[in-house]
């Protein structure tokens, strides 16, 4: 039977509907993605990006072809240029065919920090500038080269959903007490949503998740700001994304899927940062652009049982 769930951190309804994951289809939905027979991310095409920002795996203040782990350039087609903002291209591998999936939880994380560092600078700008970092996995997200990358794309204005977001635990804060997303993180274990553990942050299904197998990354100790992440935490992180991911990719069939990190602007600490992943299995149909209502086929505690038997053991141990 159908339920209506009010999702209290994108301030929008879904309704839970697991009766629809078996309704008939004749329509086939195929998407190839192009060979890439020069890719301009890969180790000896650096010529072909326009000039580096910053770079791991190097000397300070080296360039050239040799030893990149992690690459930060210009986007050549940049959906805001100045002086509206910036948008820059973060290539997190220099292996053309290793997404998140496939790499090791250092990979991730030495990319994280080169996306934290980032962040730190843009926001440090006079004018400063609102930064969001988010990756496209797949055709169906909206990736245009196979090659692993993210992007941080920064304007002036703080983006319509942070500014939902942050309302949203205002308002939580203000009628309730205390920080929404903490409550989120407390509810997940005894609720079944809990889909893996870290020392120091958790993945969950939300608990009115919009999307089938959508997942939430988060602290679990109260922290506006993914700048001001420690090592530790970063490389915490790393470990659950990279693990989540590779156990979605064996749950899901490998969907596509977009994930994008929501970061407070300084001087807000009711914020909670988190990373939000959401699959693209299918593409939003008319009742749910029509109305706004998000319609989900998996309920989460589904979604995280399935996902926590996929996951790596460490990263489970203890969840029920």
């Amino acid at each position: 039977m159908s339920e209506l769930q009010r999702d209290e951190l994108h301030r929008t309804w879904v309704v839970m509907a697991p009766e629809r994951a078996g309704r008939p289809r004749d329509v086939v939905v195929t998407v190839s993605e192009r060979a890439d027979h020069v890719c301009p991310f890969c180790p000896g095409h650096e010529h072909r990006t326009l000039n580096e920002i910053a770079a791991s795996g190097r000397g300070p203040g080296a360039r050239g072809v040799d030893g990149w782990r992690v690459r930060v350039v210009p986007n050549l087609y940049p959906a805001v240029t100045p002086p509206l903002g910036t948008h820059e291209v973060v290539v997190l591998s220099p292996d053309h065919h290793r997404g998140l999936a496939d790499l090791s939880g250092d990979e991730v994380a030495d990319a994280l920090h080169v996306v934290r560092e980032r962040l730190r600078a843009l926001a440090a700008q006079e004018p400063p500038l609102r930064p969001l970092f988010f990756l496209n996995s797949g055709a169906a997200a909206g990736a245009s080269l196979r090659h692993p990358h993210g992007q941080i794309l920064a304007t002036a204005d703080e983006p319509p959903v942070m500014a939902t977001e942050l309302a949203a635990m205002t308002d939580w804060r203000r009628r309730h007490g205390g920080c929404l997303l903490c409550h989120e993180a407390d509810r997940a274990r005894p609720e079944g949503r809990l889909v893996g553990q870290g020392r120091r942050c958790q993945v969950q299904a939300p608990v009115a998740s919009r999307y089938a197998w959508e997942l939430r990354f988060q602290p679990e100790a109260h922290a506006a700001r993914f700048e001001e992440a420690s090592e530790e935490i970063v490389r915490d992180l790393a470990g659950l994304v990279a693990g989540a991911c590779r156990a979605l990719r064996e749950v899901a069939g490998d969907p596509a899927y977009n994930l994008a990190l929501h970061s407070a602007p300084e001087g807000e600490p009711g914020f909670h940062w988190h990373l939000e992943l959401t699959p693209r299995l299918a593409p939003m149909a008319g009742f749910e652009i029509g109305s706004g209502v998000h319609i989900n086929s998996v309920l989460p505690q589904v979604a995280a049982a399935s996902l926590r038997e996929a996951m790596d053991p460490d990263l489970v141990r203890g969840i029920a």
